[in-house]
């Protein structure tokens, strides 16, 4: 499965427990949609937000780091948006940073030019 993209490993892991999109729509209170969860495992979204993976990851019993270890994906704080073309920059929501956070598998760069960023470790 390390050949797979987040997408497909996703559709796995959900196919893997018997669920059906509309079945994780429901598991995750319809945050996130059976719509969205079909255009992330096509990979027509490639860079979900955390708090969808966190929201995934609770309903499919997995762990949190794991899932973004597995994203492959780089958070910044809320507000900060980077001059640099290297996506997947963009702002972060406060919910998605509250979620990093409890984690804890991060490191906070505050540079001298006052840019922060956040990585993540698997």
């Amino acid at each position: 499965m390390d050949d797979l993209t987040l997408g497909q490993w996703l559709k796995a892991c959900r196919v893997e427990r018997g669920l059906s999109l509309r079945q994780v729509e429901r598991l995750t209170d319809g945050k996130v949609s059976n719509a969205l969860l079909c255009q992330v495992e096509t990979g027509h979204i490639k860079h979900p937000s955390a708090i969808v993976l966190h929201r995934l990851a609770v309903a499919y019993g997995l762990d949190f780091g794991r899932v973004l270890a597995r994203a492959g994906d780089v958070f910044v704080p809320p507000g900060y948006i980077s001059p640099h073309d290297y996506p997947p920059w963009r702002i972060m929501t406060r919910e998605e940073y509250d979620a990093l956070t409890l984690i804890g598998k991060h490191t906070v760069e505050h540079e001298p030019d006052g840019e922060t960023r956040v990585w993540l470790h698997g």
